[in-house]
């Protein structure tokens, strides 16, 4: 007869909605929350007057939940050297989430996103295999792209455009020049600005790590100055080519213009500089800045709710 321990059942099934909720902490729902928020913009800037169905937006929204959750929660388990270092209260760097439930955490989160994409068809399952490889690719050697500055930049983006593509697919709609131009810019604002802005508070970790980030290997004014010429860049090329080809992005390109002008002055200030509070202000506007960009696609939504 096999005998089952219930006391060590107890435990376990006591342990799980919290080493759920770790899971969900260490995934960062701000970040989640944005990758939602791109999904459902490129959605509506090609949505067409079409009827979308229900249960198909809320089996795309929580696989993509899931294969973001995945990409995070395998990255916080590959992070743990640098994340203490730089005094991260993320669970696995705090040890309220031990490795090993990081890891088949993680695990659990990339079989479900697969089981979701091949459930969803062809397309969003190749849509889910292309983002796991990324994550992969980001965190896991021997490629480990977050190693290095450019690679690490390269797959935040190509993240935003897979991210977007989802949103198109969703959409059932034409590529257009709103969308092309929004995702573009976007993708190389996370690209180019808020890799490098994120980087600023995590040198000391990056270092010990063994990282070569810019951050880490650019002088600190050299690396400020070209961190606010990009962001500047960005902010003024939005709402021009917003106004010259897609009108419906305008309201978009002023939110980046703004916060763009934002995160150059806080970057270039001495407020940014000192404690890890006050190296972090940076990435916290180039956070709200994109929310700010995206929520201005809002009133696209209107038809689609009055409908």
């Amino acid at each position: 007869m096999v005998h089952i321990d219930a006391s060590r059942f107890e435990t376990a099934m006591g342990r799980g909605p919290t080493v759920l909720l770790g899971l969900l902490r260490e995934a960062r729902p701000q970040v989640q929350l944005m990758f939602q928020i791109r999904l459902l913009s490129g959605a509506l800037l090609v949505y067409q007057g079409r009827g979308v169905d229900p249960v198909r937006l809320v089996a795309v929204c929580l696989t993509w939940y899931c294969v973001m959750t995945f990409i995070y929660v395998l990255n916080g388990a590959t992070d743990v050297l640098a994340d203490r270092f730089n005094g991260s209260t993320r669970p696995v760097a705090a040890g309220a989430l031990g490795l090993a439930q990081a890891r088949w955490g993680a695990a659990g989160f990339a079989a479900a996103a697969m089981l979701g994409g091949l459930a969803l068809g062809r397309s969003m399952t190749g849509a889910v295999l292309v983002a796991l490889a990324l994550g992969v690719s980001y965190s896991v050697p021997p490629l480990a792209l977050k190693n290095r500055g450019i690679g690490a930049g390269a797959v935040g983006g190509l993240g935003g455009l897979v991210t977007y593509y989802v949103g198109y697919d969703l959409g059932a709609g034409r590529p257009n020049p709103a969308l092309v131009i929004f995702a573009a810019a976007m993708a190389s604002w996370m690209c180019l600005v808020g890799a490098q802005v994120k980087d600023l508070s995590d040198i000391p970790g990056d270092r010990a790590a063994g990282r070569r980030t810019l951050a880490g290997r650019l002088p600190d004014p050299v690396l400020r100055r070209g961190i606010a010429v990009l962001a500047l860049g960005f902010g003024a090329s939005l709402p021009v080519l917003a106004y010259r080809y897609a009108p419906v992005l305008i309201g978009a390109g002023l939110m980046l213009a703004a916060g763009s002008a934002v995160l150059a002055g806080s970057v270039l200030s001495r407020h940014s500089r000192g404690d890890r509070e006050r190296l972090r202000q940076p990435y916290r506007i180039f956070m709200l800045t994109q929310y700010g960009a995206h929520l201005a696609l809002a009133p696209l939504a209107v038809p689609l709710l009055a409908g």
